[in-house]
């Protein structure tokens, strides 16, 4: 799970979706590389969640990259040979939760 928390101003909006990428890019290299099922055995061969809790930032452009992200990202030729040949991640699911009681 990520957190994010604003307010994010109108001017570092792109800079602050910029970095939610990479974090969203770290996750996904340690779900692929093992790091995640090593330090957490019980999550083998279940699917892993992605998901990103924001609070008080701009909600469309954060919702608009994650939907970018999700849908393409495991397309790319290297993501998407690391997890068809990883035995113990059977998918990558995303979510965005923007309700701060969840």
């Amino acid at each position: 799970m990520l957190v994010e928390e604003g307010p994010w101003s109108e001017d570092e909006v792109a800079d602050q979706l910029r970095r939610v990428q990479e974090r969203l890019y770290g996750c996904l290299d340690s779900i692929v590389d093992g790091q995640v099922s090593d330090a957490y055995p019980n999550s083998a061969n279940k699917p892993i969640e992605i998901r990103v809790d924001a609070y008080n930032v701009p909600e469309a452009p954060l919702a608009s990259l994650l939907d970018a992200f999700s849908a393409n990202v495991l397309e790319i030729p290297d993501y998407k040979a690391a997890l068809a040949s990883n035995d113990r991640v059977p998918s990558i699911i995303f979510s965005l939760n923007l309700d701060p009681s969840q």
